[in-house]
Formats: structure tokens, sequence, C-alpha cells
């Protein structure tokens, strides 16, 4: 059985569309970042700092609708795994913060 994180990377990888060659033609991906904050409970402050995304990017892109800064599609992909398992990608920050070290 693959982890929670995993299955949910399947999923949103289902969603890119590719060229023969490899080559992303069209990605009908999006996310709304305010909603999967608020799905996880956590605040602004709390979400940047488990999921490290700086406090002011994410701030932008809960203004997204206001002409500020979008996700680039590896934000998206971090974003619909956080989505998919916000439990399990904490544990995953938690293990990058520990390599880092």
């Amino acid at each position: 059985m693959r982890p929670k994180s995993q299955k949910g990377l399947d999923q949103v990888l289902e969603t890119v569309r590719v060229e023969k060659r490899g080559v992303v033609k069209k990605i009908p991906i999006s996310v709304n970042v305010h909603g999967v904050r608020r799905k996880t409970g956590l605040t602004q402050e709390q979400f940047s700092e488990t999921y490290m995304i700086p406090l002011a990017t994410l701030q932008n892109w809960e203004q997204g609708h206001r002409g500020k800064r979008k996700p680039t599609l590896t934000a998206i992909l971090l974003l619909k795994l956080i989505e998919a398992d916000p439990e399990g990608m904490a544990e995953q920050m938690t293990k990058l913060r520990k390599e880092e070290k």
C-alpha cells in the first residue's frame, strides 16, 4: 500500500497532460491556496512554518484574485499534496528540516 502522500502525488500527476515527447502541453490544474490552508486549520504563520513556505509568498498566493503572484507548477504540486495528506506532508517537512541540520 502506498503512503497517502504518494497517492496524492499520483492524483496530481494524473491531471497533467503531456505530449508524446514528454513536454508539458497544458496543465489544467489550479489550487485554492486559502482553502488548502483553511482545511489544515493552521494560521498563515503556522502553515508557512510547517510547510516551509515563506509567509509573504503564502500571503501573495492567497490574494491571487487581487492580481498578486500565483503559485508555480512546483508549488501547486506541493499544495495539492498538502491538501491530500496534511499530516503526512508535515511529517515529511519535519524530516527535511532534520536532514538540513
